[in-house]
């Protein structure tokens, strides 16, 4: 993980105001032994059989989440993982 904070500073002589802009980055890198892999978005797919055992995950309130489902439900739309190295 790569952290980094800038800071700014900007005044105001005639009302004598000091403002203060402050940013935190951070990037963080999903690595294993032998890759650096990005991911780079999710693409909506449709399992052959059980969506759970194939990595398919769903869309929610919190975002997407891997599918619990074992058997493909109609009318539902499963998304698949893609990753770029």
């Amino acid at each position: 993980m790569k952290k980094n904070t800038e800071i700014a500073q900007a005044r105001d002589e005639n009302t004598r105001t000091n403002t203060v802009y402050a940013r935190n980055v951070k990037v963080i890198a999903l690595t294993n032994n032998d890759k650096v892999c990005k991911i780079s978005k999710y693409e909506a797919g449709v399992p052959s059989s059980n969506p759970k055992t194939e990595g398919f995950f769903e869309y929610g309130d919190n975002g997407y989440v891997a599918t619990t489902d074992t058997t493909k439900a109609s009318g539902k739309t499963y998304y698949k993982l893609v990753v770029a190295a």
